[in-house]
Order: structure tokens, then C-alpha cells, then sequence
């Protein structure tokens, strides 16, 4: 009983520590990312889509965060329907 005491504070103490924490990156050209907002848009057009976004926050700063997005979509026909 007490090894398991022992096992689980140091659970609950040491492997938070370990954790990071993630965020929604903030892209200012929204209007090229609508993937990323609502996923639904996916198959809207009947072309190949590719966007890639990449973006450094907080330039000159150690450990700034840097977000990277890249989405594809394309229409596909499945069940008599189209799909994204």
C-alpha cells in the first residue's frame, strides 16, 4: 500500500513538469488559412487546394513561438455525393 502512496505522489507531483501546453496559432491573413478556421470548407471548389502558413511571434526573443500550418483538400466523389 505504501509503494503505491509513493507511486502516485510522485505522479502527481513530477510528471506535470513534464507537460507543455499548446495554443491556437494567430495568423493574421485568415482569409488565406479558412481550413484552419472552419474545417468544413474542405471540397468547396473542384481544384486541388494547398496552403501553407508559417509564422514567428515575438521576433528577437529566446523561445518565441513559431506556428507552421499546411492543410490540402481537394473534392471526392463517394456515395453519390461530393465530399471534402
Amino acid at each position: 500500500m505504501k509503494k503505491k502512496t509513493v507511486l502516485i505522489t510522485f505522479l502527481v507531483v513530477f510528471v506535470p513538469l513534464l507537460l507543455k501546453a499548446q495554443y491556437d496559432a494567430q495568423f493574421s491573413n485568415y482569409w488565406a488559412a479558412l481550413n484552419y478556421f472552419n474545417p468544413a470548407v474542405a471540397g468547396q471548389t473542384s481544384n486541388l487546394e494547398m496552403t501553407a502558413m508559417y509564422r514567428m511571434q515575438w521576433l528577437g526573443f529566446e523561445n518565441a513561438p513559431k506556428s507552421f500550418f499546411i492543410c490540402g483538400d481537394m473534392p471526392i466523389r463517394f456515395l453519390e455525393r461530393t465530399h471534402g
